[in-house]
């Protein structure tokens, strides 16, 4: 019989923070950990979901499973749910509501348990949740030499390997939870509804908890950026589930470490270079591609890597990207996820009726309103006292006039250029609104300066430009006020630009931030983060999307989906509506069809 090792949970990891308690067991441990498949628990992680204070009015209802009209859910798996803190009776129905969603999305004979505490976590940080342990060659894991997360364990093996009836993981109780989350009852704008409506300014804690739960059952990897380096497997040498399948854009695999030592800044460089991908099979064909992960240029801790990237924003896969916006509700956790979790050894729940299919109806009014967050691709800082100096790769940009370097930068200018090719040409834009961080600043204590947004009208390159070289500037658009020292996102209403680049009078190009440009006693410079730096621009841009469809068109033939649409549930999830709901069979000539709710 293999012999069982644990290694005792002494507290829970504070948010975003790995819990790498030593493997300093030295090489006794390490034998242990090589030698004949044994079950080993280690300690798990926490991933938080940041709040973004943009409106953006976006709905996705709960899957099929769960909300079919007149008939009760169909649960496949039990999760019990343990209230630590102050908690609200609003808050602890919202918090079921989204268990028992989770309750038919996935499949498992043992209980899940969870231990949910209402603390008050600061800053933006709406939750942080995520495995109390890993395991790895139990009977029925799929892959050996893998760290599974506890809750998928237990599934997987069919009994509960984390209750040996002793209190293991120091909560006074003789039941150890699977899943360990917190929530910030240090937010006051929650909305604990569970009909999706949530009012502008508040966060709806339904898709909060769905998230964070997310997190709990394995939607996490092992990798991690410190001091420059990358690494992965909790010091152990071994891979979680998830981390097996991560790749970068060239397929090549970042636990290949002939590729990528473990630990090394070649990783490291992988791991924020953008460009970081999820290729399970399941996901590449639910995504009709890898899946892209969220890796900024910058390691941001609880957030890189594990998450979707930004481009599921506004689509049936939004659940698991790393914010959320206020006025927001995702009750779904989408195709793309749902099948990232199968990749990684989950059994999910797949029902068919007996007599008619029913798909989740979006209820956004038509024509539906969209949001998204378009991240900087290119940014740059150009200084007329360094006119053939290329500044493409520096984590700040300037605006204004310098007399602070040596020699002077005299004008200082910041370009910005952004990919919204999302957005379909000929959208309806309703708002969008270009966000940058300012980290620096040059001037007299407390002075306020204006600093403006230019339509850029010609073409650049972030790696080649300079100040010789500088593409041309035309009008101006949003400005913004900004007092020196006073550090944070700064907001510039580019509305009436973002229309023009999109029912084309204008080729877009970016944008260009100047401030003003004197010299002598009375300069003074403004510098935001680039993409390279902590805080990556971005322009939130809510629009109505461009197609010739008002609704989905399923007939013998197949499905027609609106422009853009690359599945039913994704036009769906975006407001388009079924004018009929049909049988199993919808496909045949006589498929029996009721009205759609």
């Amino acid at each position: 019989m293999n012999k069982i090792i644990r290694l005792k949970i002494v507290s829970l990891l504070i948010i975003g923070i790995l819990l790498l308690n030593s493997v300093a067991a030295g090489s006794a441990q390490q034998s242990a950990l090589t030698a004949t498949p044994a079950v080993v628990s280690m300690p798990g992680r926490q991933v938080v979901l940041r709040a973004e204070p943009t409106d953006s009015f976006f709905r996705v209802e709960p899957p099929p499973e769960f909300s079919r009209s007149g008939v009760q859910s169909v649960k496949t798996a039990n999760i019990v749910v343990t209230y630590v803190g102050a908690w609200n009776a609003s808050a602890q129905a919202a918090f079921q509501f989204a268990a028992d969603l989770w309750e038919t999305q996935i499949n498992s004979p043992v209980t899940i348990n969870v231990r949910a505490e209402w603390n008050n976590l600061g800053g933006s940080i709406l939750g942080a949740a995520g495995p109390v342990s890993v395991l790895r060659d139990f009977s029925g894991a799929p892959v050996s030499n893998t760290w599974y997360p506890v809750a998928l364990a237990n599934a997987l093996s069919g009994s509960d390997l984390n209750n040996g009836g002793s209190d293991e993981d120091g909560d006074g109780s003789p039941v150890d939870a699977e899943i360990a989350a917190e929530f910030n009852s240090g937010f006051s704008s929650w909305y604990f509804g569970t009909d999706g409506s949530t009012p502008s300014g508040q966060y709806d804690f339904v898709s909060v908890v769905l998230h964070e739960l997310g997190h709990g059952l394995g939607f996490l990897g092992s990798m991690t950026v410190s001091g420059g380096q990358g690494s992965w497997g909790l010091g152990t040498g071994f891979p979680l589930s998830y981390d097996r399948f991560a790749v970068n854009g060239s397929g090549q695999s970042l636990i290949n470490t002939g590729l990528f030592a473990n630990p090394s800044a070649a990783l490291a460089t992988q791991l924020t270079s953008n460009n970081v991908f999820f290729n399970g099979a399941n996901a590449v064909a639910a995504n009709g591609g890898n899946v892209k992960l969220y890796a900024p240029g910058a390691w941001s801790q609880g957030s890189s890597y594990a998450h979707l990237d930004e481009v599921f924003n506004g689509t049936a896969n939004a659940l698991m990207t790393y914010s959320i916006n206020t006025a927001e509700s995702v009750h779904s956790p989408g195709p793309v996820t749902l099948a990232m979790f199968r990749d990684m050894g989950w059994p999910t729940s797949s029902i068919v009726y007996d007599e008619f299919v029913y798909l989740p109806v979006v209820k956004n009014n038509w024509p539906p309103q969209l949001s998204g967050s378009f991240y900087s691709n290119a940014d740059a800082v150009i200084l007329q006292g360094y006119p053939a100096t290329n500044f493409g790769s520096t984590g700040d940009m300037w605006a204004g006039y310098d007399d602070y370097l040596n020699p002077d930068g005299m004008i200082v200018r910041s370009l910005i250029k952004f990919d919204t090719s999302a957005i379909p040409n000929g959208s309806t834009i309703n708002s969008a609104v270009l966000q940058v961080y300012m980290i620096a600043s040059w001037d007299y204590p407390s002075r306020s300066r204006t600093i403006t947004a230019y339509r850029i009208s010609s073409n650049w390159a972030e790696s080649t430009v300079t100040w010789n070289t500088q593409p041309g500037i035309a009008e101006a658009y949003g400005s913004a006020a900004i007092v020196s020292g006073a550090f944070g996102w700064y907001s510039f209403d580019v509305t009436n630009l973002v229309r023009a680049w999109k029912n084309g009078t204008y080729s877009d190009y970016g944008v260009m931030l100047r401030g003003p440009e004197q010299s002598g006693s009375d300069s003074s410079w403004r510098s935001f983060s680039t993409r390279e730096g902590g805080y990556t621009p971005k322009i939130n841009i809510t629009y109505i999307g461009a197609s010739g469809l008002s609704h989905l068109e399923i007939s013998a033939d197949g499905a027609r989906l609106p422009q853009g649409a690359q599945s039913i549930i994704e036009a769906l999830s975006a407001g388009y509506r079924l004018d009929a709901v049909c049988s199993a069979d919808a496909l045949r000539v006589d498929a029996r069809c009721i009205d759609a709710p």
